[in-house]
């Protein structure tokens, strides 16, 4: 295959020229195509040139040509990531319950998120709460009262007040609700969607909050104020998909997000300072049979894959921007009407997933089998969260708990 860089390199001003004339021809452009010829001094002539259409044809070589140097690129990247993610295991992921709080909410916890520094954790379910208590101990230290059943939470990664984070939170009336955790106190709420409001995170950067709901949208806000002035959220961008929109996460340290739709094989990444949306096709096949949905995304450790849960007993191990399936999960049971939930271990050796039978099961990657299964609750798991400064894990549940599970050879928090 020739270049296209090396091809027209060398393209005369003349032929150039030419090009343009032509299109604008063909387009219909006869005003600017006359104003054009006078000014340059000469008359269009398709002598001149190799048949119709020859700017749209070079433009279509570059972008096969640019296509061609992008999936080379994503092919030495998903084989680098491939060899990483299956090297053997050192054994260490969550094994043990550290702690059960089984005195925080009085009915299904449903989310969760965790500030590791600032030793907070915040979870929130069907009792319209979000409760804030120590990651360290598990005690309660405050509570805010929302509208309707709390569906997500997250911590802004930057803003802060009085040392400790801004909090989001999407609820089942289809409320985005911004909590003041120093006071515990509302500082704003927004009603865009129809719908629950299944998802709520920010952005690595703190510019954005990006929520997704079961009205078929997910809806982009800029988060404006801060440094000690008030904070707002102001709609940038509304995403429309053909189902309820699932499962979300974003790419470290870039404004790409990755949305997952039921009923669509699709995953779309989404850039939020351009509003692109790029369709990256779940089946290796690339047909368009959707057989599972994408319930739950989570980046690797090392920010070059994904790891989707399904609702088809299977999670699914795929590079970034890849159809390419680095592996398949399975035995933990998960089937249509199920909310599966998956995240990696600290080492990104090992993943989590929950299952239908209340189980959190733990897979080693490099062997593509469950090596371990947490047994303690007593209903669904909703959220599973890892932790960064050692190997362990949280989990809600709809048993009520809030519960700390941890390798038996680490120090938890």
């Amino acid at each position: 295959t020739i270049n296209f860089e090396t091809k027209y390199a060398k393209m005369e001003n003349l032929k150039v020229l030419n090009l343009i004339m032509q299109w604008l021809k063909e387009s219909g452009f006869a005003g600017a195509l006359s104003e054009l010829e006078k000014e340059i001094g000469f008359e269009f002539s398709d002598e001149a040139l190799e048949g119709p259409f020859q700017l749209r044809k070079i433009l279509d070589e570059y972008s096969d040509f640019k296509a061609a140097q992008q999936l080379s690129q994503l092919d030495l990247k998903s084989k680098e990531a491939e060899e990483a993610l299956l090297a053997p295991g050192d054994g260490i992921y969550a094994k043990v319950q550290h702690r059960s709080s089984e005195n925080l909410h009085r009915m299904n916890v449903i989310a969760a998120c965790i500030c590791e520094e600032k030793d907070l954790v915040a979870t929130g379910g069907a009792d319209r709460k979000i409760i804030f208590s120590r990651l360290s101990t598990g005690d309660a230290i405050g509570e805010f009262g929302l509208r309707s059943a709390v569906l997500d939470a997250d911590f802004h990664p930057t803003l802060l007040k009085d040392d400790v984070p801004l909090l989001a939170a999407s609820t089942m009336g289809g409320e985005v609700v911004l909590v003041d955790v120093s006071t515990f106190s509302e500082v704003t709420a927004v009603k865009d969607h129809t719908k629950f409001v299944t998802r709520c995170k920010f952005d690595p950067s703190g510019r954005y909050l990006l929520t997704g709901s079961h009205d078929h949208t997910a809806t982009l806000y800029k988060v404006d104020g801060g440094a000690g002035g008030d904070v707002s959220l102001s709609k940038a961008h509304t995403f429309r998909y053909r189902g309820n929109v699932e499962a979300l996460a974003f790419l470290p340290n870039s404004p790409v997000a990755v949305i997952g739709v039921r009923d669509d094989n699709y995953l779309h990444y989404v850039n939020l300072d351009t509003f692109e949306d790029v369709r990256v096709n779940m089946n290796e096949n690339n047909d368009d049979h959707v057989s599972f949905t994408c319930m739950d995304l989570s980046v690797s450790p090392a920010g070059n894959a994904l790891l989707l849960a399904t609702d088809k007993d299977r999670l699914i191990i795929m590079p970034l921007h890849s159809s390419k399936h680095i592996a398949s999960l399975y035995g933990a049971p998960n089937g249509g009407f199920s909310t599966p939930r998956c995240c990696w271990s600290r080492s990104g050796k090992y993943v989590y997933g929950t299952a239908e039978d209340n189980r959190i099961y733990v897979w080693e990657i490099s062997v593509g089998q469950v090596v371990h299964k947490l047994s303690g609750h007593q209903g669904i798991v909703r959220t599973i969260l890892p932790l960064q400064a050692n190997e362990a894990l949280l989990s809600v549940s709809f048993d009520k708990s809030v519960r700390l599970w941890v390798d038996s050879a680490s120090t938890s928090k």
